[in-house]
């Protein structure tokens, strides 16, 4: 099958595999050992709301393992899946060779002001109002979480006109951030 945006030399790749990630699969994968940094807890919490919330989806970021069956990327996709206990489809791409360890997620990542921006298709809105958003969730959840793209983007619309409201209110002052997370005791 082709597609309408692929060259004519363009070749199907065959390590590529979709497979339903159960939680003692992602057991299994994470007891065989990895080639990752440290997992990172507030990463896997993000996830695991995300999981929760049903706004995970699909993407060709998925897992990789080498040739000898070790994970390079993905543990903290699989950890959320163990700790969900939610089975999830996934992309797996085996083979990969242990040097391309050393390229993965070396880009500049997609802020969540980036991602509000795409989510919403507004490149209007700015660090303003998403400092709003997060001062209003800080509050409303008593709580100094760091919220997923997806989380921020179900979000968001639900309190654009007071965000709004708020970024012109205090359009002409000279403090330029809202940054007070805490709650009060």
């Amino acid at each position: 099958m082709t597609h309408p945006i692929l060259p004519p030399n363009a070749k199907p790749f065959h390590n590529v595999f979709l497979v339903e990630v159960t939680p003692e699969l992602a057991r299994a994968w994470l007891a065989r050992g990895n080639f990752n940094r440290p997992a990172n807890q507030n990463t896997v919490a993000r996830y695991v709301r995300q999981i929760k919330a049903g706004l995970w989806q699909r993407t060709h970021q998925g897992l990789a393992f080498t040739q000898v069956g070790v994970l390079i990327d993905g543990q903290h996709r699989l950890q959320a899946i163990i700790q969900t206990g939610v089975t999830l489809p996934m992309l797996v791409v085996v083979n990969e060779p242990t040097e391309n360890f050393a390229f993965i997620d070396c880009g500049r990542n997609r802020s969540n002001l980036d991602m509000l921006r795409l989510g919403m298709r507004d490149a209007r809105i700015s660090s303003k109002h998403l400092q709003t958003l997060r001062s209003f969730l800080a509050g409303r959840f008593c709580m100094t979480t760091r919220w997923s793209n997806a989380e921020l983007n179900r979000l968001f619309p639900q309190y654009s006109g007071a965000i709004t409201f708020v970024v012109d209110l205090f359009r002409g002052y000279k403090d330029q951030r809202i940054d007070d997370e805490r709650c009060a005791e």
